[in-house]
């Protein structure tokens, strides 16, 4: 599997529509490279709407406590447990996504999408 681009809306600190491209620019020809930034630049965020795009979940969140947060006063089944991926949306934004494009072994193109 090659990755060729992950793309992302609204991911925590990530703000409106994002792209990291794989298959064009410096990163196509690179073989190893590095993601770097300050604390809170996005890195982690990159990965985890990689993993959203593929699998539905990331491990920033699995495993995570499962109590609730919301508004107080709120109903419980209307909060979101700390652990739900859905908490990787920017606060204040109401609509987001994670995509990723990527070719297989054969050369077959696909795209995933959260």
């Amino acid at each position: 599997m090659r990755i060729l681009a992950i793309r992302g809306r609204n991911m925590a600190s990530l703000a409106g529509d994002w792209e990291v491209r794989f298959d064009s620019g410096p990163l196509a020809k690179a073989g190893t490279f590095a993601i770097t930034g300050p604390t809170g630049a996005g890195k982690s965020t990159i990965f985890d709407a990689l993993c959203l795009a593929l699998f539905a979940n990331t491990p920033r969140y699995q495993g995570g406590q499962s109590y609730h947060v919301g508004d107080t006063g709120q109903d419980e089944k209307d909060k979101l447990r700390a652990a739900d991926p859905r908490s990787i949306l920017r606060r204040g934004t109401s609509e987001g996504y994670a995509e990723t494009e990527f070719t297989d072994k054969n050369g077959a193109h696909f795209r995933a999408k959260w």
